[in-house]
């Protein structure tokens, strides 16, 4: 049985999608909607849109895109139905099922679920020996309260102790109603080839590990019992719900603190973290003794970008995690370090010192990394040059990790002083070493880019189009002008508007250039996708640094377009033939996307108009064949469902179950960018938007889109022409070129559009 639907719409109803996000990412208020650095991938600068009108979020750095549900399947990777549930116990709503779902989904989910089941079960069994069996109270607790803990500190961490039994555990889960298999594969039980089985934990107070919305994925153990050969502390074993290296000991209960101070500390223990949250220090999180990972550093700076580490007194072992730090660096933390006395780790030193001298302790001995850095090694190595010329280059091959270049500088300036090097050195050093990683970075990049040139081409199965496309009769309506009967004037968009394609926001072009006509061959240069000579340089920047737009395809949705094949041409051409089909294709998908953006945002309400617009697309757009598939999956879904007589709305599409075509929905829907009224109350800037021209919008929306069309055939054709060496095949490819320019002329005098008039003929041989 599935969840039902009626359950859903509450949950959907209930969730608030700031709230929900907000629990995860750090959102700052921006207008009408929030804004925060992308959970989902490394960035510098806030790219992450969340818009509470709509109920989705939408990152502009990596395109993902969705609502509450979306980001919990994201974020936790949960399932679908475990992303409502988790929201219906968040909203305290009863859950009820009555749909039948698949057997697959139901082998996933309850895969994942029985983990958390049986994990919370035995957190919940691991307390109950801790405070209710004697040998928990005599044992356990009473090495809780030699550290210190407080009972509501102890509660807060839902600590824990299991008792010196082989199978205690064991037997009460098995009564329980637990199977063996689950507890086992839950790292609660350890099997031995023999077919031995046996608690993992036995003899051990027990940390719960939680995982960002509280659920507890697996545990630590520190071994209190008399066999000396117990490893002291042990972990659960990797799982389905289990990964040490994405997770962070206290993060779940530190979360709230560190998004308020804007700073969180991070130490090695479980007793460290729970000690300094006893002691009024609630942002801080564990690394559960492993190295730091780049997975938790992105788990850390989804709520800061401020960091302080917390180093126990000792200094070799300093010295052997140094790394950390330029990990840090990389993931665009700002760092500090804080070093407790010989012999000292921040459990032992605030049970010494007391909370508000351990305080006043991490305010006072807060150094940035480069003062933390030098203070180890420096004093030991001023009177060897070479061991001094090291550690220089050690700590400036860290400032070149900084990622903010006025941050950077700052840090060289104080490093010149403090190591008494002159300032200018450093830099150059740190440039030095700079351009080595972008150089590292470039080729790699260019081999990746070689190896996605040999692998691109059409989809198999998808036949290449044959002859040229030609568009339907207009359709007669009063309301809304067919591409046959254009309106009487083309929409005014005042100064801002550029002579040339009207594109959508955030693309650029190169600029327009205008030729003669020639029936000889092309003119050097000439991309007959552009109808312009192409220029080396755009702005400063060759094509490879133009701006067009890559979310969509970054997150997958540009995945199996078409690509038209290339003519025989010499190798040295065969690259920009390449990039020139790429930049075709990519901006055709760009006018399919605002197509399904405008018909999708303006039939959202509903009404009369809005199922009239609806069908006024239907008919316009019947001939039109999406480049891009997972554009076309969302265009046939909305015709499917408006001949079945609904009109989808945003909120239609939310509720699928098909979550990759709802977080295409929302990525699409998500481009919408709200103007500030203080441009028309401050500046007097009166901004036309499209609903004021509702039908002049709809009609150049759809144009432009047929006249991109029009001009991807025109290029194929062109490439078709440069390979062809039969005189009559030349001929008839020579006449569908004329026919498209006809065609594509009148499209583009119908919108106002300035062509250029180039004829292609064949080179001569």
């Amino acid at each position: 049985m599935g969840i039902s639907r009626e359950t859903i719409e509450k949950i959907r109803s209930a969730a608030d999608v700031v709230e929900v996000i907000s629990d995860f990412v750090q959102l700052k208020r921006r207008g009408a909607t929030y804004l925060g650095l992308c959970p989902f991938h490394n960035e510098k600068s806030p790219s992450f849109n969340v818009n509470p009108v709509r109920g989705i979020y939408k990152c502009f750095g990596c395109g993902k895109a969705g609502d509450s549900i979306s980001f919990m399947m994201e974020h936790d990777k949960m399932s679908y139905p475990e992303a409502l549930r988790y929201l219906a116990e968040k909203y305290n709503i009863k859950v009820e099922e009555d749909r039948v779902t698949t057997d697959a989904d139901k082998a996933a989910h309850n895969e994942r679920e029985s983990l958390y089941i049986a994990l919370k079960w035995a957190k919940d069994h691991y307390v109950d020996r801790l405070n209710q069996h004697p040998d928990g109270q005599a044992i356990g607790l009473s090495y809780f309260r030699e550290r210190g803990f407080s009972l509501p500190t102890i509660d807060a961490f839902e600590l824990g102790y299991s008792l010196d039994k082989w199978d205690d555990l064991l037997i009460s889960g098995t009564k329980t109603g637990y199977s063996q298999d689950v507890m086992e594969r839950a790292g609660l039980l350890v099997a031995k080839e023999d077919g031995k089985v046996f608690d993992r934990f036995r003899a051990r107070v027990i940390f719960p590990i939680h995982n960002g919305s509280g659920r507890v994925i697996g545990f630590g153990a520190r071994f209190l019992g008399k066999d000396k050969t117990q490893p002291k502390y042990l972990n659960s074993p990797e799982s389905t719900v289990y990964h040490k290296g994405d997770v962070l000991y206290g993060l779940f209960q530190a979360k709230k603190s560190i998004r308020e101070l804007d700073n969180v500390y991070l130490c090695e223990g479980y007793t460290d973290v729970i000690s300094l949250y006893q002691a009024g220090v609630k942002n801080v999180v564990a690394s559960s003794g492993t190295a730091l990972t780049p997975e938790q550093i992105k788990l850390v700076s989804r709520h800061t970008k401020n960091i302080t580490v917390l180093y126990d007194g000792d200094s070799a072992g300093i010295k052997a995690s140094l790394r950390g730090i330029d990990l840090l660096l990389e993931g665009g933390m700002n760092v500090r370090a804080v070093a407790f006395p010989d012999g000292e780790d921040p459990d032992s030193y605030v049970r010494k010192i007391g909370n508000d001298a351990f305080i006043e302790y991490l305010t006072a001995n807060s150094v940035d990394f480069i003062k933390f850095k030098a203070s180890l090694f420096l004093d030991e190595a001023r009177a060897d040059p070479i061991r001094k010329t090291a550690i220089v280059r050690d700590i400036v091959g860290s400032i070149t990790k900084v990622q903010d270049a006025i941050l950077r500088s700052m840090y060289y300036t104080n490093s010149a002083r403090l190591l008494d090097v002159d300032e200018q050195l450093l830099i150059s050093e740190g440039n030095k070493i700079i351009q080595q990683e972008k150089a590292r970075a470039q080729k790699e990049a260019q081999t990746k880019q070689r190896i996605e040139d040999r692998n691109q081409g059409r989809p198999s199965g998808t036949p290449p189009p044959s002859g040229t496309q030609s568009f339907g009769p207009p359709r007669a309506n009063p309301d809304f002008p067919s591409l046959g009967n254009p309106p009487q004037q083309a929409p005014d968009w005042g100064p801002s508007s550029v002579p040339g394609l009207d594109l959508p926001p955030g693309v650029s072009l190169p600029p327009s250039t205008d030729g003669e006509a020639s029936f000889s061959a092309p003119p050097a240069g000439f991309d007959p996708f552009y109808g312009s000579p192409l220029t080396d340089e755009i702005g400063g920047q060759g094509y490879a640094g133009a701006a067009y737009p890559d979310d969509d395809f970054a997150s997958g949705l540009g995945d199996g377009l078409y690509m038209p094949p290339l003519p025989d041409a010499p190798a040295a051409e065969q690259p920009e033939l390449a990039n020139r089909s790429r930049r075709m294709v990519k901006l055709q998908g760009e006018y399919e996307k605002e197509v399904l953006r405008f018909l999708i945002t303006h039939t959202d309400n509903g009404g009369e108009q809005a199922v009239e617009l609806a069908q006024y697309f239907l008919h316009e757009l019947h001939d039109v064949a999406f480049s891009n598939p997972m554009y076309e999956r969302i265009y046939g879904f909305y015709c499917q469902e408006l001949e079945e007589g609904r009109l989808p709305s945003m909120a239609y599409y939310m509720a699928l179950e098909d979550r990759e075509l709802a977080n295409a929905v929302a990525s699409l829907v998500g481009l919408n960018i709200e103007v500030s009224p203080n441009w028309k109350d401050k500046h007097l800037i009166v901004t036309p938007r499209e609903e004021d021209d509702l039908q002049n919008a709809a009609f150049n929306t759809i144009a432009r889109l047929k006249l991109i069309v029009l001009r991807a055939q025109v290029f194929e054709v062109h490439l078709q022409i440069q390979s062809a060496t039969d005189d009559a095949v030349v001929d008839e490819l020579l006449q569908q070129y004329s026919d498209l320019k006809a065609q594509e002329v009148v499209l583009g005098e119908e919108i106002g559009q300035v062509l250029s008039d180039f004829h292609i003929g064949r080179a001569s041989k």
